[in-house]
């Protein structure tokens, strides 16, 4: 914007991306760069960080098994009186047992498995998304909820790379076509529908391109937890493992890797209802249809 400048990579604070400028934080300087190429710029800088996110992994498994060697030498040494927790990554019929006739406390312990599996940059975002204050998003400008979705959302929902490149090249046309105004008008309406119209909420969801049915629950359930759980693949593939379940017929005719908004509307039903049970049953609020799903998501891995 006036002038030059340096900064040392480690002294880097931030980089916040917009249309035609950036703003490059360095603790308390800031500078703004104007520039034709920002889309360019903004996938450039996601390449670098999952180049970088690769290379910290590999070091990640190369010190995970480390700690478990001496982890399992120590064990050989020591015995405990700890409580035994229900493995639900190797339990057989886990999800049936805990669906069926699971208590609160193993209910709690299989949402806390969610987290247990996920490496700690997935606990991360997983714990920022689920801080996200509706009130906030509603209140974004077209921009803002652009980027909230390109560089939060997206990330989030779609952790396979080939996949995240494809979704967020049809959420780029946004900008691309210089018609952000078509997904300011679908922010509004999505905070302005009926959550209790589970198809209606959905469907205006999937107006907003790259995302279809599953991506759609997905941007829900972060939105209005209280309401909807995401679902796709592995939430049917666990629903199917529960014995004596009355949605089994339709279970069976869905196709896991493809679901109808049909098979969502179905889905996303079954979570309202099993959180309310739960909450009837243990005489709580604690359980959301998100909750439910996370716990659907993790269970048996």
């Amino acid at each position: 914007e006036r002038y030059g400048f340096d900064i040392d990579l480690d002294n880097l604070s931030n980089i916040t991306m917009y249309n035609d400028y950036m703003e490059i934080f360095s603790g308390s300087k800031f500078y703004r760069v104007f520039s034709d190429d920002c889309v360019y710029i903004r996938d450039l800088i996601v390449l670098m960080n999952m180049a970088y996110e690769e290379q910290q992994e590999k070091r990640k498994q190369s010190s995970f098994i480390h700690q478990t060697k001496k982890e399992l030498l120590k064990s050989t040494e020591e015995t405990t009186t700890a409580p035994v927790k229900q493995n639900f990554s190797t339990s057989e019929n886990a999800i049936s047992n805990l669906w069926n006739n699971g208590s609160e406390t193993a209910w709690k312990e299989a949402l806390e498995h969610y987290y247990n599996f996920q490496d700690a940059d997935a606990v991360d975002l997983d714990r920022y998304m689920e801080k996200v204050n509706p009130d906030n998003v509603a209140q974004l400008s077209a921009d803002e909820f652009y980027n909230f979705l390109y560089d939060k959302y997206f990330v989030w929902k779609y952790t396979a790379k080939n996949r995240l490149a494809t979704t967020r090249k049809y959420l780029r046309r946004y900008v691309e076509e210089n018609n952000l105004s078509a997904l300011a008008d679908i922010q509004k309406r999505l905070f302005l529908s009926d959550r209790s119209n589970i198809g209606k909420c959905m469907s205006i969801a999937t107006e907003i391109r790259g995302l279809g049915p599953a991506g759609a629950s997905g941007l829900l359930s972060i939105l209005f937890p209280e309401s909807f759980g995401t679902v796709d693949q592995f939430v049917v593939k666990a629903l199917r493992e529960v014995e004596g379940f009355s949605y089994a017929n339709e279970l069976a005719k869905m196709n896991p890797e493809s679901l109808s908004m049909d098979n969502s509307v179905l889905l996303i039903r079954i979570l309202r209802e099993k959180a309310n049970e739960l909450n009837k049953r243990f005489d709580t609020d604690f359980w959301t249809p998100r909750k439910i799903d996370m716990v659907l998501w993790s269970i048996g891995r």
